[in-house]
């Protein structure tokens, strides 16, 4: 992805990897008379199809249905539903240059990365359209590394992204990885005291630094140069 976006030349990037696709022929050009029309926005997303082993899950990120062709968005609402899946996005691509001198020092940069810091360059869009489909089986590459590969790896994910970034959505996400990687060792007998350590310590800040926000209305700890 970091070589495409270095030689894109377009105004806009739209993303579509794998074995996902793209099911409504009016989606990009939805999207981008909706970037056209506000300057304040950087990114588009919609609703999605997931297929399963070939069951198909309608409305995948679980948004509320409404009347509405959509919604704006900011980050305060990632933090309750998940509105930026890769194979919906379309974004300006003169952030996605930008991005890559922000990114290029992090070990374990991912989809929500590149959200992230659109978002923290404006809002994004929500089109309630579901315009394309993501396959998940048991067969893909994310399927077959171990749960503790997941839950490790989740952890480290936002730990970085704290320590770079730190937030109110980024310390909330924080505390529920590192919950979650903290739960998964205890129940699989996993965990050894210097971890428990560490992850204990992680939790408390993480959660700390949330409710700071919560109590403030401070979002942002730190800026994007």
């Amino acid at each position: 992805t970091p070589l495409l976006f270095e030689i894109a030349q377009g105004k806009y990037i739209a993303l579509c990897e794998g074995d996902d696709y793209w099911v409504d022929c009016n989606k990009l050009k939805n999207q981008v008379d909706i970037l056209e029309k506000n300057n304040d926005l950087t990114l588009v997303s919609s609703a999605f199809i997931s297929i399963f082993n070939n069951k198909i899950i309608h409305n995948s990120n679980k948004v509320v249905n409404t009347s509405e062709k959509g919604f704006v968005f900011g980050l305060d609402l990632m933090n309750k539903f998940y509105l930026t899946k890769t194979l919906t996005l379309l974004f300006r691509a003169n952030l996605a240059k930008q991005y890559l001198n922000v990114i290029k020092d992090f070990k374990y940069a991912r989809d929500v990365h590149l959200s992230f810091f659109l978002l923290n360059h404006g809002n994004g869009f929500y089109l309630n359209d579901e315009t394309g489909v993501f396959n998940l089986h048991d067969g893909g590459v994310n399927s077959l590394k171990s749960s503790q590969f997941k839950y490790k790896n989740a952890y480290l994910l936002y730990k970085e992204m704290s320590e770079n970034w730190g937030c109110g959505f980024i310390s909330l996400q924080l505390f529920k990885k590192s919950a979650g990687y903290l739960l998964y060792n205890i129940k699989n007998r996993k965990l050894k005291l210097s971890l428990l350590i560490k992850l204990s310590f992680t939790i408390i800040k993480s959660i700390t630094y949330y409710l700071i926000y919560i109590l403030t209305n401070r979002f942002y700890y730190k800026k994007f140069n």
